[in-house]
C-alpha cells in the first residue's frame, strides 16, 4: 500500500467540500469515546469527504490511498506537514473502511506466531508497550492503525505504513531524545515490519485505572471481545449492507483470535511487568473458539 497520494485543491480547481451541519442527513458527526467530535464525514452516492476541524476537508479517490485535499482557511496557511499527519492517521483509516477494508485504533509487533496488538483509547499507551517489546526484539508492526483480513480460516494483519509516536513521557523513559518534541509526524521515510501479511495472533484492550492497581489481565469470552474490539473500530459509516459485512468480519476476528483485557495503573514503574505478562500470555494463549 503507498503511504499517501494527496492532491491540494487550489481555487481554480472549483472542488467545493460539503456544508458541514447536522441538517444534512448525508453528513455524520465522528465522535470519540468520550462523545466529542473529532470529524465529520459525508456520504452521497459515490461522494465521500472527511472533515475535520480546523484542518481540511478531504474527498476520497478511487482508491483508498488517494484524495483530494481542501485545507482550512488560515492565517497563517495551514502546514503540510499537519495536512499528511491528519491524513495518514484519522483520515486513511477510515477511506479504508469506506473502500470496504477494516481497521482498528491500535499499535502492534510481530512476533514469532502472528502479530500482538494493544487497542485502547489515545494516551492509553499502545505505542508506549509496543515500543517497550521492540526494545526486546519485537519490531513494530503499527502505530495507531492496524488493518486485518477476515475473510480466510486465520484472520490476517494486513501491513500498513506507520510513523511510530510516543508521548514525552515515555520518550524521557526510553531516552528517546529525538521523539521528545516531536508533535506530527514525517511520511516521507515510513517504517513497516514486512511486506507480507502476517497471522493476528492475539488482542490486548489496554484500560488504564485512576488508583495504583497491580497489572490484571483476563482473557474474554468471545461476545465481550466482540463489544471491545468495536469501540476501537474506525468505521465510516454506509448503508446497512456494508454495516453487516464489517459486524461479522469482527464477529470472525473475536471468535478465531484470543483476546484480553489488561488493566494497569498510569504509571511507567508498571511497564516491564505489563511487557513480561504480554509475552507470556501471547506464548501461551491457545486460539480463541466460539
Amino acid at each position: 500500500m503507498r503511504p499517501l497520494q494527496l492532491t491540494i485543491a487550489s481555487a481554480a480547481d472549483a472542488v467545493e467540500p460539503p456544508d458541514w451541519h447536522d441538517g444534512d442527513p448525508a453528513v455524520r458527526a465522528q465522535r470519540n469515546l468520550d462523545g466529542s467530535i473529532w470529524a465529520y464525514s459525508y456520504a452521497e452516492g459515490s461522494e465521500r469527504w472527511m472533515h475535520v476541524p480546523g484542518i481540511a476537508s478531504f474527498r476520497f479517490g478511487p482508491r483508498a490511498e488517494e484524495s483530494v485535499v481542501v485545507p482550512e482557511r488560515a492565517t497563517p496557511p495551514i502546514p503540510l506537514s499537519v495536512i499528511e499527519d491528519t491524513y495518514q492517521r484519522a483520515v486513511l483509516p477510515m477511506a479504508l473502511h469506506a473502500h470496504g477494508g477494516e481497521a482498528v485504533h491500535a499499535s502492534a509487533v510481530l512476533t514469532e506466531d502472528g502479530v500482538v496488538a494493544f487497542c485502547g483509547r489515545s494516551e492509553t499507551g499502545k505505542s508506549t508497550v509496543a515500543y517497550g517489546l521492540h526494545r526486546r526484539g519485537f519490531p513494530v508492526w503499527a502505530d495507531d492503525t492496524l488493518v486485518f483480513d477476515a475473510s480466510d480460516e486465520v484472520v490476517q494483519a494486513v501491513p500498513y505504513p506507520y510513523r511510530l509516536r510516543i508521548r514525552p513521557e515515555a520518550a524521557e523513559y526510553f531516552e528517546l531524545r529525538e521523539l521528545r518534541r516531536r508533535d506530527t509526524s514525517s511520511w516521507t521515510a515510513l517504517e513497516q515490519a514486512q511486506a507480507e501479511s502476517a497471522p493476528l495472533r492475539c488482542i490486548f484492550l489496554l484500560q488504564r485505572e485512576a488508583a495504583s492497581t497491580p497489572v490484571e489481565t483476563v482473557r474474554l469470552a468471545p461476545a465481550e471481545a466482540l463489544a471491545g474490539v468495536m469501540e476501537h473500530a474506525y468505521w465510516f459509516r454506509l448503508d446497512d449492507e456494508r454495516t453487516r459485512r464489517m459486524i461479522g468480519r469482527y464477529l470472525v476476528l473475536a471468535t478465531r483470535v484470543p483476546v484480553f483485557r489488561m488493566r494497569f495503573w498510569a504509571a511507567l514503574d508498571q511497564l516491564p511487568e505489563m511487557l513480561d505478562r504480554t509475552e507470556s500470555l501471547v506464548r501461551d494463549c491457545e486460539p480463541a473458539t466460539a
